[in-house]
């Protein structure tokens, strides 16, 4: 019959099952632990909330979080995995944290200024990584706060770190 005829052609081919896993398009994780989309990899090291950054010992270089906001300060490790080819991050561009209403805050340049290991955006070489801090400035009563890493813009590979 007919409906016979379609069961048998669903079936899935043996060359896919036996390719390299890809990893899922969301990858939820906790502070200490490592995402990677098979070309990066991403790693949330540490995270501080401060409602004043100062770390430079210069008077035009401190951050003060306004009444009601603090800092989010992130400690991140990017690392590029690929043995041939040099990667390009931005962390204004490929990150953002997310709050329990669904709020995005993006980087803070004030807070990043006063950093003093702050992270550089630029090129990765092959089998190297990059350590470095991003501040962002978050509401003081968030109870449930995501730091995003959109590993591609394109193809919404990103990983999501519980981080409050």
């Amino acid at each position: 019959t007919e409906a016979e005829t379609q069961k048998t052609e669903t079936t899935v081919p043996e060359a896919e099952l036996e390719s390299e896993p890809e990893p899922p398009k969301t990858q939820t994780l906790n502070v200490g632990e490592t995402a990677t989309d098979n070309e990066l990899k991403i790693t949330v090291n540490n995270i501080e909330f401060v409602s004043r950054i100062d770390e430079l010992d210069n008077q035009f270089m401190i951050a003060e979080a306004p009444s009601g906001k603090q800092y989010a300060v992130v400690d991140i490790t990017v690392e590029n995995i690929l043995s041939d080819k040099t990667q390009s991050i931005s962390t204004m561009m490929e990150t953002t944290i997310l709050d329990q209403d669904g709020y995005n805050y993006d980087m803070d340049f004030e807070g990043i200024t006063a950093l003093d290991k702050s992270f550089k955006d630029g090129e990765i070489l092959p089998g190297m990584k990059k350590r470095g801090q991003i501040a962002y400035l978050v509401p003081t009563d968030t109870t449930d706060l995501k730091f995003i890493y959109k590993f591609d813009l394109f193809t919404g590979k990103t990983a999501v770190f519980d981080i409050k």
